[in-house]
């Protein structure tokens, strides 16, 4: 889902299409990350271990 706004930056000409692609791209990326991190708190069992968990998570990429 996240290529799909690159591959319309590359098809076409018209800057006002790149721009709505980018912005969806970054409304997506920002709609995953909090996703993710959402999952990745509710998993973990405890307050401390949620924060060395989410910094490995953050460190390795998701």
């Amino acid at each position: 889902m996240m290529a799909v706004p690159f591959v319309i930056i590359a098809l076409t000409s018209n800057p006002y299409v790149m721009g709505f692609a980018l912005l969806s791209e970054m409304i997506t990326a920002q709609l995953w990350n909090g996703v993710t991190v959402s999952y990745c708190q509710r998993l973990s069992p405890t307050i401390c271990l949620a924060g060395w968990i989410f910094s490995i998570v953050s460190s390795v990429g998701s």
